[in-house]
């Protein structure tokens, strides 16, 4: 895309008329504030593309710094007034509208701005630059500008749903796939496999197959004893999900999970149980389309991960996420 020529209207909220926004210039005051901090910590570059400043993340920075609101427009139309070169968006995806200019700068940097090199999702994302979810991210310390999957980035925008539905439209465009997002998984059919309420079978149990054009979703589990609720009078169990698949045969598949459990923490986890005199059990919870079962999987893997995650009665805390399963390589 060619850098944009100093002649386009910039209103307060930035560029384009908005439909839930006021046409209002902005003030001349606040023009005037990131003048002057501009001229003392920024300097034009011909930055590549990728490095170009996001008005709304440099924005932000300046209401940091000055301790006052800064709107956007008031940002770029300084950044404007003093010369900077600029380009705007992706206009198939906001057309015309796209409120941000990218800004041909480089700023001063602090201590905390030293940031890794952003990879994967986070570099394609800042070159791109639609971080309409997250404007200041290449500012932001904690954007986790390192992360290569998904849920990285879904839990980084847990507080905003808003936030991560425009996650997932980015992730699409990024990976070409429907995100994985882990609340495709019903909470029910979560609840369903620690409440015993789906279809569990055991080692030599028959069920029947997938019908055609379906695969199963399943979880491995075990039973264990809870040791704040066992006494002589009642002994209460809890379910332990420890792996998620696919599948469209549970009688085979469980069979073949604990002849020949794969990876080793399985391997130590199955021969465990077997060594116990116990088996894994398979909980079967959901039915899905074979062409949607890879993504439904990731998210029934994020989703439980998550469920795994919650209070651990045995050792009083709450494990680490990535401990929570053993598929960790999917």
């Amino acid at each position: 895309m060619k850098t944009r020529i100093q002649n386009e209207t910039v209103f307060s909220h930035g560029f384009g008329k908005l439909t839930n926004a006021k046409d209002e210039f902005p003030a001349p005051e606040k023009v005037a504030i990131c003048k002057q901090w501009l001229s003392e910590n920024a300097k034009r570059e011909q930055v590549p593309k990728s490095d170009c400043i996001n008005s709304y993340a440099l924005k932000h920075r300046i209401e940091e710094e000055l301790g006052e609101y800064i709107p956007n427009g008031a940002c770029i139309q300084a950044a404007i007034e003093l010369g900077y070169k600029y380009w705007r968006g992706h206009t198939e995806w906001y057309g015309e509208n796209w409120t941000n200019a990218h800004l041909y700068m480089t700023v001063k940097s602090r201590p905390e701005d030293e940031r890794a090199k952003p990879i994967g999702f986070s570099k394609w994302l800042f070159s791109r630059g639609d971080l309409y979810f997250r404007g200041d991210a290449p500012l932001d310390p904690d954007w986790p500008r390192t992360a290569t999957k998904f849920i990285d980035f879904w839990r980084y925008l847990r507080f905003s749903e808003d936030a991560q539905e425009d996650l997932c439209l980015a992730w699409k465009h990024y990976s070409g796939e429907d995100p994985p997002r882990p609340d495709l998984i019903d909470e029910y059919a979560i609840e369903a496999v620690y409440d015993r309420e789906c279809d569990f079978i055991g080692f030599g149990d028959k069920y029947p197959k997938a019908p055609a054009g379906t695969k199963y979703l399943y979880a491995l589990c075990e039973a264990e004893k809870d040791p704040r609720f066992t006494n002589e009078a009642k002994e209460t169990e809890f379910i332990r999900v420890k792996y998620i698949g696919q599948t469209d045969d549970p009688t085979n598949r469980l069979v073949g999970h604990i002849l020949s459990p794969g990876n080793l923490e399985k391997v130590k986890w199955i021969g465990g149980l077997l060594n116990a005199g116990e088996k894994p059990e398979m909980a079967i919870f959901m039915t899905v389309a074979a062409e949607q079962v890879n993504r439904y999987e990731r998210a029934a893997i994020y989703a439980f991960q998550e469920w795994e995650t919650r209070l651990d009665p045995v050792s009083g805390g709450f494990p680490p996420l990535d401990d929570a399963l053993l598929n960790l390589h999917k």
